[in-house]
């Protein structure tokens, strides 16, 4: 569905799906994609899970890609069927996302 970074940019533009960050609390605080919200990784590892149908689009991202891909496969083990690693901040910012 989502095959780079540039069309997960125009779709979380347009509201169709939810843009998850799993970076920690200070690094969310500090700097943050324009649409995302947050769920730390370490939360999702202990139990936590983003508050979407399990078949809602959920495109993830945090600082380069390893955290985003880790609460991935923790959601796809969950019955999450449609989640997508799009990588970092940088990735979205290179594809022209916006900050907030």
């Amino acid at each position: 569905m989502y095959k780079n970074i540039e069309d997960a940019v125009k779709v979380v533009g347009e509201g169709e799906v939810v843009l998850l960050d799993v970076r920690t609390r200070p690094e969310h605080k500090h700097m943050a994609a324009k649409g995302s919200e947050h769920l730390e990784l370490a939360d999702i590892e202990a139990g936590s899970e983003p508050s979407y149908a399990k078949d809602h689009p959920i495109l993830i991202h945090c600082r380069s890609g390893g955290r985003a891909g880790f609460a991935c496969s923790i959601l796809k083990s969950r019955g999450f069927t449609n989640v997508y690693n799009v990588g970092g901040l940088d990735d979205w910012l290179n594809a022209g996302g916006e900050m907030a």
